[in-house]
């Protein structure tokens, strides 16, 4: 007997633990799919969603149509062959992102695996409502999100789909609260769930989690800061940009309870513990002290102390910083720190301005990249002509582009209507 475990997240609840612990895990007929990467959202939104052009991996990561369509292709071709193989008779496939299929795509994903199991089981670890938006929020921004949304849970939406299609008593719920996980570990709790032997595997503990002030500084400089998103370049500068600044501050991020309460869904969230059998009562940690009238607030609020050790830090290795320097401008100069792989100055501006140039003459040249590096130019040379010039050209091409296919869409969905009376 052949069976699929089916390791769907929830997003926030160990998910890298799991998957860097068991990515080339083979042992005891068990094995965990190589496709390509640890974690399989990626490989699998792209091979079975509607839209995989607009997923945000690939958005931030700048890849163009045809980047994708080959990145399917792989991912369906490395996914064809971990289902036939023959050395294993439990195969585990783990994404948090398969949780946000669409019922179609579940069903495309459930036709392209079936034929090769006898059974499919899905495990799911859910987490309190409190703890996750908090953890879930710090991812967006992380990202890139420069929202004041708080993220839902939104469990039913994410569940119920998977009872549909496989039926309710082949979905396995899990409580991600660490009294309630052995030791306090989600990895060791999935691998006694699974059948792997505690002495077959190294535990990888995996924190990605930021401290308050860098969910703060991030935040900022992702609303008012330099384009740091839509092309390699800019997001391993990014990358190591939120590496440096989480090495400064120690402290837990938890958006204030009063104003995530104010968001719950409290009919979903009894949904979830009714089908579950677990109580989900929100965590009484993080910030009650009831300051806050709304997210934006809290997170605008960055003491003057919190800047002192980006301004060392930038001191440090060379570069200019001035007392009127603000938060921004601070947080653009470890950027370009990164990104230039030394301390800028005006002289990179038309550095970065001739890169940006030479982009347009290139066989694969992407408007955004160009965009995005004659942004950076601007920013350092907020009042040169040309390059305030060229980056107001990049603007109207892009806006024109856009105005071009939701017109095309708006066409496609013309054509495809039924006919009226008056059209027959």
């Amino acid at each position: 007997m052949r069976e699929l475990v089916l390791h769907i997240g929830m997003h926030k609840t160990g998910s890298t633990s799991i998957q860097q612990t068991f990515k080339e895990y083979n042992q005891n007929g068990i094995k965990y799919a190589d496709l390509g990467e640890p974690n399989h959202s990626i490989p699998l939104y792209t091979a079975f969603s509607e839209d995989p052009y607009n997923y945000h991996i690939h958005l931030n990561r700048g890849r163009t149509h045809r980047e994708i369509d080959q990145f399917r292709d792989d991912a369906l071709d490395r996914l064809r062959t971990q289902l036939a193989a023959d050395d294993y008779r439990r195969l585990i496939v783990s994404g948090e992102d398969i949780s946000l299929f669409s019922r179609q795509a579940l069903g495309r994903f459930l036709d392209f695996v079936s034929p090769y199991f006898d059974n499919i089981v899905v495990i799911a670890y859910v987490r309190e409502p409190l703890g996750f938006s908090s953890s879930l929020f710090q991812q967006y921004v992380k990202s890139g999100s420069a929202d004041y949304s708080i993220p839902a849970p939104e469990y039913r939406s994410r569940f119920e789909k998977f009872f549909d299609a496989l039926g309710r008593e082949r979905v396995i719920f899990r409580n991600f609260a660490e009294n309630a996980l052995p030791n306090g570990s989600v990895v060791q709790d999935f691998a006694a769930q699974v059948g792997i032997p505690a002495d077959s595997y190294s535990e990888k503990r995996a924190n990605v989690s930021l401290p308050e002030e860098v969910v703060k500084l991030l935040h900022l400089f992702n609303r008012r800061g330099s384009l740091s998103l839509g092309g390699e370049h800019l997001a391993k500068a990014r990358q190591s940009m939120v590496h440096v600044l989480s090495q400064m501050f120690t402290s837990r991020f938890l958006i204030p309870r009063e104003i995530c309460l104010a968001h719950l869904d409290y009919r979903d969230l009894q949904w979830m513990e009714k089908v579950s059998g677990f109580s989900l009562t929100p965590s009484i940690d993080g910030n009650q002290n009831g300051q806050w009238a709304s997210l934006k607030d809290y997170l605008e609020s960055i003491p003057d102390e919190v800047l002192v050790p980006l301004r060392n830090y930038l001191a440090d290795r060379g570069s200019l910083v001035m007392k009127s320097d603000d938060a921004v401008t601070l947080l653009n100069k470890l950027y370009y720190l990164f990104l230039l792989g030394k301390p800028v100055d005006e002289n990179d501006a038309f550095a970065i301005r001739d890169i940006a140039l030479k982009l347009e003459r290139h066989l694969d040249f992407k408007l955004e990249d160009a965009r995005a590096l004659m942004h950076i130019a601007h920013k350092i040379r907020p009042f040169g002509p040309f390059i305030k010039r060229k980056l107001e050209e990049y603007d109207r091409r892009l806006k024109a582009g856009e105005n071009e296919r939701s017109k095309a869409k708006e066409d496609s969905v013309s054509t495809d209507r039924a006919p009226s009376l008056v059209d027959r």
